[in-house]
């Protein structure tokens, strides 16, 4: 995972960054995504767009998303990831 330049690697360094994060409790509203085959092997390339909901009072932020998603035997994983806020 790269969070604002900063990667993180594994499951267990994903986790502790995304908890140590100062946010209140936040809403994902999807605007819009698209989702292209990515290699000969089954994977899919996926983009996805939308704002973050923190509260009432506080602005939305607007976000991209794209990750990479390769197949695990019945299933899918998650090969690359970059959110960016902006």
């Amino acid at each position: 995972m790269l969070w604002d330049t900063t990667p993180c690697h594994g499951a267990t360094s994903i986790a502790e960054k995304l908890t140590s994060l100062p946010l209140p409790k936040v809403l994902h509203h999807i605007q819009g995504f698209d989702a292209m085959p990515s290699n000969d092997e089954g994977g899919v390339l996926v983009l996805v767009k939308g704002v973050l909901l923190r509260g009432e009072a506080e602005p939305a932020m607007k976000f991209v998303q794209s990750f990479q998603l390769l197949p695990d035997g019945d299933g899918y994983f998650i090969f690359n990831d970059i959110f960016r806020i902006h």
